[in-house]
């Protein structure tokens, strides 16, 4: 096997210069928002460890892998003086990820084992006791690394193609969909993009009552500093899409873009207008600006598991699906063992510990508290 070079990339100055520049070499096809220094850095500036680019190979042909590397000595339980608290783990940055390739080239079977080779070197020389990995549904890079790791398909997501005609695009929206759009307009639904500084904090405050509402866990109760770091970090790739009735926020969406995709990022409704059908005319909305900017597809996203009412709502815009898929390693198996005593030792069984699909385990969420990380 033909040794090639590799690199590792941090997300500020220098190193996201040249981490850009890779992805700009790269055909629009095959990139895509998740991956920039930008993005990772969103993460790692709201503590979810330190954004990398590992870079296998080099321009044309090279494989790109953004993660966030996690220091293990944070976790509670975990001793100062044990051989723990010196190693890591790593997880893709919320969302979607995971390897992917630069060209047809990179994606032969022996430059991905090449590529594979090279990581798992790199991870036992920096300590890496696991790696969770959620890889992208619209770049299909499954299919990419399925050749040399085991890949789980977790549940489907909804894309919806774009096109400029008004009549073609609203012909994928499900009847039902397609009322609560006109419902939407007969209340006098206004959509607009707003300023940055006068929409985060109105945006946030409905999303945290939105959150609250879904009892969703509390890592999903991101601050308002955290909304104005994604918009002010992703720049021109980043927007929020308001939909108001009587001047006041009704739904919001926090929308990404660059090249041929767009993605739904987060969304909030207020409790008032649950029964509005905004958020129906909002993400139709969202459809028909993303289209006129040229983008070949909007990526909805799915649920939190398989068919439910999230993905049952996201599926109502479009019929077409994309695989939403993971892989998982365990590195150092007996560093992953001591994690997961000490985690067990330090919190007790739990109700929920009966779920052993949570990788990796040891940071496997306490009810009601802070999530150790996922």
């Amino acid at each position: 096997m033909n040794e090639r070079r590799t690199i590792l990339l941090n997300a500020h100055r220098s190193g996201a210069a040249l981490w850009q520049r890779l992805l700009e070499q790269m055909p629009p096809e095959r990139r895509d928002v998740y991956f920039t220094p930008e993005y990772a850095l969103i993460w790692e500036r709201a503590g979810h460890g330190t954004a990398i680019a590992f870079v296998y190979g080099e321009p044309p042909d090279f494989v790109l892998h953004v993660f966030l590397r996690r220091a293990l000595r944070d976790l509670p339980f975990v001793p100062a003086d044990s051989p723990a608290a010196e190693a890591f783990d790593i997880i893709t940055p919320y969302g979607y990820g995971g390897p992917i390739a630069s060209s047809e080239r990179a994606e032969r079977p022996d430059f991905v084992a090449g590529f594979f080779d090279a990581f798992r070197k790199y991870c036992a020389g920096a300590r890496i006791v696991s790696e969770f990995c959620r890889l992208h549904p619209v770049l299909r890079n499954d299919e990419l690394v399925r050749q040399c790791v085991e890949v789980t398909h977790r549940w489907d997501t909804v894309v919806v193609p774009l096109d400029a005609d008004e009549e073609r695009l609203l012909a994928q929206v499900s009847s039902h969909h397609r009322r609560n759009i006109r419902k939407a307009n007969r209340a006098g639904v206004a959509f607009f993009k707003p300023q940055l500084e006068s929409a985060t904090s109105e945006f946030h405050r409905v999303y945290i009552e939105t959150m609250r509402r879904r009892n969703a866990r509390r890592d999903y109760h991101f601050s308002r500093a955290f909304f104005a770091d994604t918009l002010r970090l992703l720049g021109r790739r980043a927007w929020l899409l308001e939909g108001r009735v009587g001047g006041h926020l009704a739904a919001g969406a926090l929308a990404m873009q660059w090249g041929p995709y767009a993605h739904y990022h987060f969304g909030c409704t207020a409790a008032e207008a649950l029964s509005s059908g905004v958020m129906h005319g909002l993400l139709h909305e969202l459809a028909r600006r993303a289209g006129r900017t040229g983008c070949r597809l909007l990526h909805l996203g799915g649920g939190t598991r398989p068919n439910d009412g999230l993905f049952r709502f996201k599926a109502g815009f479009s019929p077409e699906r994309r695989p939403f898929c993971t892989y998982q390693a365990v590195l150092v198996s007996d560093l992953y063992d001591q994690l997961c005593e000490l985690r067990d030792q330090s919190v007790g069984t739990q109700p929920e510990d009966a779920d052993d699909s949570f990788f990796p385990a040891y940071r496997r969420p306490v009810p009601n508290t802070r999530s150790f990380g996922d």
